[in-house]
């Protein structure tokens, strides 16, 4: 049995050299929505996404938060942290 949380680097590093081959950037595909992306995941990992794009401080409040609620503050993170890149 695989743990939840399993180590993939490998596919993962695949998965980035196939995207590349092909060119494709999820940019254009996919934006990390409330309703795409945080209202499908839990808590936990929830506070790990906005922690990898806004900094663990600021991830830290989404542990007081309701699902509904974290999700929302995740998304807004998101697209701050993803504006300020482009």
């Amino acid at each position: 049995m695989e743990k939840k949380f399993h180590d993939r680097k490998s596919g993962i590093a695949q998965s980035h050299q196939l995207a590349r081959a092909f060119k494709v950037d999820m940019r254009e595909w996919f934006e990390t929505t409330a309703e795409s992306c945080f209202s499908h995941i839990n808590r936990s990992s929830i506070q790990a996404a906005v922690s990898e794009v806004r900094g663990r401080e600021y991830a830290a409040s989404v542990a007081g938060m309701k699902k509904a609620e974290a999700a929302a503050f995740a998304e807004r993170a998101v697209k701050v942290a993803v504006g300020s890149r482009l």
